[in-house]
């Protein structure tokens, strides 16, 4: 029972140990002792003129400004087992992103059945991040915590300003409401790229057709639409200072000495002069139609969607003095199919049931890398048990892991002492989801309503490095056998003779402990599917609700993350992630998403 580690620490204040880890924290002492704190403040501004030049011309103008203020602190506490005398980090900066764009535009009606409305304008995007971080550790009088009684600390400056100019138009155009088409070009300019290679211009075409407005369809088809697009988008680096080395005054030095310059998150990244935009160009086809009398509608969308030169943190050897680098890695290949069923299979006065599916499959294929490369390292677990590649012919983000090794007949192989063998460094599977799935139901009775959602995604594979770790302190129900009697094995050894050993209760520990080199037994299915919402609701009648006019009011119960229908993955919830980086697939520590009930009060004046 979890409950016994509360509330975490004896009564010096130390954590009480879980685990023969202490990075393994006791969960009740981070509850109980671990503080966080932030702050944000947030102001987005808008402003914008426009001046007729003709009664179908104008010209317009427009300004915005979207400024973010943040303030954090967290303190790793006095008595923290990896931290006996604890830790501080304070972080403060301010961001602003200023838009500008003017833009002429002109529309017009011509041959009768025939509309027109062109665009064509500029846009300058500059952004800037300006702040601080301080990390203090070891507080010199124990749980005091502040800046001030730290034994050292490291100052952090962090500045970044980027920008980005664009010219644009478009022209759409449409006939008789039946026939429309879109037409659109863009150049964009980079400011986190090098002069040459700077820039990048990127067009679209789409159209579509209302079928059911052109031809007379059967009388149980009320609407169908048919579409097409071909577009390129484009993109630049996101490094601001990432094409040349760069040097920064070391923080606190008394002398003018200099360091590499890190980038906003306080990393060193090698620079690369040479990256160059990169480019995804789609081409989609789709239909939309509604049936019996709107009570069935379809939305079917195919994609097939190439990227080009994508730019891709990539981890390097700690032994260069960095921690990555940015490069271009090739093309990406993404194709799959939308899918939108929306349904009434009841409709009463009084009564009606609702229904909306979603359905969408992505196949994705890493089809080129760098010259000469056919894989490329993403990034890798704690301890380097499983690491993430890309390759080429596969899905991005391969999770490669150690296999149990065996000979050719299938037979396990020990080494002298009864531990299993490491076998090769194999792919075990993608850690991005292909597929995914929802499901909504929603009632309405009276003034009642009721409605759950049902989501999932399947088919990737997830690495843990809880259950590894709970492998290794035998916490698992699979470490249980042995322990009374020892562990009776059979196979070969490397010398594939046959191999029989029992493994002594003294050493059942380092048995289970040696399959952290055998990976492969810690990546499991990741596909879920989850209660992810529920909702009841009641309007409330408002015609007795005091002198104010209210149009509606409602109030509902919603429940969030409740439940986990199905999973595979034993222990962890599958949607937890070890990163938010391009390494997806991984697991350590994780907890669950958080269940949340709330009530929610809604006025429409």
């Amino acid at each position: 029972d979890i409950r016994s580690l509360a509330p975490g620490y004896d009564a010096s204040g130390n954590e009480i140990l879980w685990n023969s880890s202490g990075f393994a924290t006791n969960p009740y002492f981070t509850i109980n002792r671990f503080q966080q704190k932030d702050t944000k403040n947030r102001f987005i501004g808008y402003a914008s003129v426009k001046y007729n030049l003709l009664d179908n011309l104008f010209i317009k103008g427009r300004v915005s400004d979207d400024y973010l203020s943040y303030e954090y602190t967290g303190i790793t506490p006095t008595g923290t087992a990896y931290a006996p005398q604890g830790a501080i980090s304070v972080v403060n900066y301010n961001t602003a992103e200023i838009n500008s764009e003017l833009t002429l535009n002109y529309n017009t009606r011509f041959l009768k059945d025939f509309n027109a409305n062109v665009l064509a304008g500029g846009n300058q995007q500059k952004h800037t991040l300006n702040g601080l971080e301080v990390d203090g550790s070891n507080f010199n009088i124990p749980f005091f915590y502040s800046l001030s009684n730290v034994n050292s600390s490291v100052t952090l400056p962090r500045y970044s300003k980027t920008a980005v100019n664009s010219v644009f138009a478009y022209a759409d155009f449409d006939y008789k409401s039946i026939v429309y088409l879109s037409v659109t070009g863009r150049n964009d300019w980079f400011s986190t790229l090098s002069l040459d290679q700077d820039h990048i211009f990127y067009p679209s075409v789409s159209g579509s057709f209302i079928l059911s407005e052109a031809v007379k369809l059967p009388s149980w088809i009320n609407y169908a639409k048919l579409r097409g697009s071909w577009a390129q988008v484009g993109g630049g680096a996101p490094n601001p200072y990432g094409i040349n080395l760069t040097y920064t005054q070391v923080a606190g030095s008394t002398m003018p000495l200099q360091e590499i310059t890190r980038d906003a998150n306080g990393n060193l990244v090698i620079p690369n002069s040479k990256l160059k935009p990169y480019t995804s160009q789609t081409v989609e086809v789709g239909a939309e139609m509604k049936f019996f009398n709107n009570r069935l509608g379809l939305d079917l969308a195919l994609y097939n969607r190439s990227t080009i030169n994508d730019i891709v943190p990539a981890n390097v050897d700690p032994l260069s003095g960095f921690t990555s680098a940015y490069l271009n890695i090739g093309k990406i290949n993404n194709k799959g199919i939308e899918l939108l069923l929306t349904g009434r299979p009841v409709k009463a006065s009084h009564f009606s049931w609702d229904v909306t599916y979603t359905y969408s499959y992505n196949k994705n294929t890493v089809e080129r890398l760098a010259a000469g490369q056919n894989s490329f390292f993403l990034g890798t677990s704690v301890n380097s048990y499983v690491s993430v590649y890309a390759e080429v012919g596969k899905p991005y983000g391969q999770i490669q892991a150690y296999q149990l090794k065996k000979d050719a007949q299938g037979r396990t192989v020990y080494a002298a002492n009864g531990n299993e063998e490491q076998g090769n460094l194999v792919d075990m599977g993608t850690g991005v989801a292909p597929s995914a799935i929802s499901i909504t139901n929603s009632f309405n009775y009276h003034r009642f309503n009721f409605s759950f959602l049902i989501d999932g995604k399947y088919g990737n594979k997830i690495y843990s490095g809880t259950n590894l770790y709970a492998d290794r302190f035998g916490l698992l129900k699979s470490t249980l056998p042995g322990r009374d009697n020892g562990l009776a094995l059979n196979g070969v050894d490397d010398n594939d003779q046959p191999f029989t050993y029992t493994v002594p209760v003294s050493n059942i520990a380092t048995f289970y402990d040696n399959r952290k080199n055998i990976s492969s037994f810690f990546v499991y299915d990741g596909s879920f599917i989850k209660l992810r919402q529920v909702i009841l609701g009641y309007n409330v009648p408002t015609k007795n609700i005091g002198p104010i006019r209210i149009q509606s009011l409602n109030l509902s119960f919603v429940g969030r993350n409740l439940l986990i229908l199905y999973k595979k993955a034993p222990n962890i919830d599958p949607e937890s992630t070890f990163t938010a980086g391009n390494e997806q697939g991984m697991e350590m520590f994780g907890v669950p998403r958080v269940r949340s009930y709330g009530l929610n009060l809604m006025v429409k004046f």
